[in-house]
């Protein structure tokens, strides 16, 4: 897709909170580092510009192109006014100037009530999600734990893989219904208090 781009093209990314992942010292040991939780604006250019970026850059994964192709199309006028796309990126400031080298996961989801939301797509920079030992971890649980805090209930649908289920499950997500494992449902009251 042929985004018109210039350099001077402002960005609209909108810092949302700090949160943490953790860093891989030399030593093998891991570290808290700070992050940036940004909301992009899917009818800015210069937003639009960084998830084409970063769906090129991470090797046209595909849940990083669905999260493009969904903001694509609201930059070309579709109507998804419940539709919220979040960055997790090592940029700490000059966040009008979003760096796609800097984001390190994506979410987009869509906010049914204020605080009900399901999550369509959540992807990780491939780097760290195939390391045996990734230079950053945590960041799809920062993303996740970001919609916990203002969110009493989220829906989402897993991938059938273990591994990806059981890292909803250390999350607090169970099944929403007994005939489907990959179909999930967190509540607040779900987690321990």
């Amino acid at each position: 897709m042929k985004i018109n781009y210039s350099d001077n093209t402002n960005f609209n990314a909108l810092f949302v909170k700090k949160t943490q992942v953790s860093r891989l010292l030399r030593n093998g040991k891991y570290v808290p580092q700070d992050v940036s939780l940004v909301k992009i604006n899917p009818k800015n250019v210069g937003d639009i510009w960084a998830l084409d970026t970063v769906a090129n850059n991470w090797e046209y994964d595909k849940f990083s192109v669905n999260i493009f192709n969904s903001a694509y199309q609201v930059y070309q006028g579709a109507e998804r006014p419940k539709y919220h796309i979040y960055a997790l990126t090592t940029q700490r400031n000059n966040l009008r100037k979003l760096n796609a080298d800097k984001i390190l996961g994506l979410m987009d989801l869509t906010r049914f009530t204020k605080r009900e939301a399901y999550i369509s797509h959540l992807q990780t920079k491939p780097d760290f999600v195939y390391s045996t030992q990734p230079k950053i971890k945590g960041i799809g649980t920062a993303l996740v734990n970001s919609v916990k805090d203002v969110c009493t209930t989220i829906r989402l649908t897993s991938q059938p893989e273990w591994s990806v289920r059981r890292f909803y499950k250390k999350l607090g997500f169970v099944p929403s219904t007994e005939e489907s494992k990959t179909k999930l449902i967190w509540k607040k009251s779900f987690d321990k208090v």
